[in-house]
């Protein structure tokens, strides 16, 4: 199993050939490096999976944080404006948005404004006149789009839809996703 060394002996002319039990050969060294790079990818496997458990898990605690977020609101709330007010603050927090509005259905089936909005620091008030005066009816604009759908829609450049209502009023203040 060791390898043969050549090894010289004081006042000797020639080398004495001698085995080495520590020594290994090239097949036990490359069997070896395989065993390490093997090693090596199951860590590196082992901690890509645990960076995305602690992501998942950070993920769930703030989607739990907004549900009671909501929740709360909707125990503490007086009116349907306020619940719907403080769930959209939370909902803008986490999702870290600049603005967000609510819309109420009418008798017709059809999106109108509700003055609900949160805003950082009121910078959308071009946003707020053009929004108040548009109703959107179902599968129209991206609040009628949601309303068809029943699901969530994100878009993430509005400005590139054909069907966008208020597109000019957000390119103008520089927003993009919805």
């Amino acid at each position: 199993a060791g390898g043969t060394v050549q090894v010289y002996r004081a006042g000797a002319d020639l080398p004495t050939r001698a085995r080495c039990p520590h020594m290994r050969t090239n097949k036990h060294i490359s069997a070896l490096e395989q065993g390490l790079e093997r090693e090596r990818l199951a860590r590196i496997g082992a901690e890509r999976l645990a960076d995305q458990t602690i992501h998942d898990l950070y993920a769930r605690q703030c989607d739990i944080q907004l549900l009671r977020s909501v929740a709360f609101a909707a125990n503490e709330g007086r009116s349907l404006e306020d619940v719907m007010r403080a769930a959209l603050a939370a909902v803008c927090h986490f999702g870290a948005w600049p603005a967000g509005h609510v819309f109420f259905v009418d008798a017709q089936g059809d999106l109108v404004d509700s003055d609900i909005w949160h805003e950082d620091g009121g910078r959308f008030p071009d946003l707020r006149e053009r929004t108040g005066v548009i109703r959107f009816t179902r599968g129209v604009g991206l609040p009628g789009q949601v309303l068809e759908q029943g699901i969530l829609v994100w878009i993430q450049d509005v400005t590139q839809l054909r069907d966008f209502p208020r597109a000019p009023t957000v390119e103008e203040l520089g927003l993009l996703a919805a």
